[in-house]
């Protein structure tokens, strides 16, 4: 029989307990961005279910209210976008 391990009041498996510490490790040391993370959960168009599945893990690594990207910076981002698609 599988092991259960208990996150929040959620079961997982072990596997799936270990994955959700990786995610978590990943964002914690910024070797991922939550972006990242999506982008890479959503490979097969099921981000919402995992990213679902597993929240307890990725919201300790993710303080509500941090904001990893200032204004100025998501303007300089757009601008920058924005002058590679007009020369094109």
């Amino acid at each position: 029989m599988i092991d259960v391990c208990r996150c929040e009041g959620v079961r997982y498996t072990i596997v799936d307990y270990a994955a959700g510490f990786q995610m978590k490790q990943w964002i914690d040391s910024d070797q991922m961005t939550y972006q990242q993370l999506y982008a890479a959960l959503n490979l097969k168009r099921n981000g919402k279910r995992l990213i679902h599945k597993f929240r307890p893990f990725i919201a300790a690594a993710i303080p509500r209210g941090t904001v990893t990207i200032s204004s100025a910076e998501l303007f300089e981002h757009y601008r920058d976008s924005l002058s590679r698609q007009m020369a094109a």
